[in-house]
């Protein structure tokens, strides 16, 4: 995080010293619709995916994996009932960062308000590029973008998930991969 905004020894020893490091299984739900996301999780090890069900069927919205922080974010800055649900998607740890414990380092020190500015600043820009990407490539070019600029996320990611945050049908995305194995052979 010091690339992205320094933060001193002695404040970071402050900030991180209450944290706790959890640990959690395949399948657990770190945060369900309705309730509030009062909490980011930084991912040590492991993956996370956020989704939300729409009409019975769960539409990804995007992944969290290692060495990223994982949160609703609109549920976190609102303080409101989430829309979505955080899953845990393989074997992680995770270091939760509680909501007030964050505001009150934004409020006592500068570094860390910087920090978490840039954070955001970084997740808009992200945000940004996937609704760009939507409006302009087709399934397949986003699929080939992912295999070219994210690989060990196709690898992690289970294709139904992938075939769901693309916005098709887990039959549609073995179409496109078998044209583009096609392709390449």
């Amino acid at each position: 995080l010091n690339h992205i905004s320094p933060i001193g020894e002695e404040e970071w020893e402050e900030f991180v010293g209450p944290l706790k490091t959890r640990s959690m299984k395949e399948g657990d739900i770190l945060l369900r619709e309705g309730n509030v996301c009062d909490f980011v999780a930084f991912i040590n090890k492991g993956a996370v995916r956020v989704y939300e069900i729409i009409e019975g069927f769960e539409i990804n919205r995007t992944f969290f994996l290692e060495g990223f922080f994982a949160t609703e974010y609109k549920s976190f800055l609102l303080q409101e009932p989430s829309q979505e649900y955080l899953e845990v998607l393989t074997a992680s740890d995770l270091v939760i960062i509680p909501h007030d414990h964050l505001l009150r380092f934004y409020d006592k020190y500068k570094s860390f308000e910087r920090l978490g500015r840039r954070l955001s600043e970084m997740l808009y820009l992200k945000m940004r590029e996937k609704l760009e990407r939507y409006q302009v490539k087709t399934p397949e070019e986003r699929y080939k973008e992912m295999m070219i600029t994210n690989p060990s996320f196709l690898e992690i990611v289970p294709h139904y998930h992938v075939a769901s945050y693309l916005g098709i049908t887990p039959q549609s995305l073995d179409r496109i991969r078998k044209r583009l194995k096609m392709m390449v052979h």
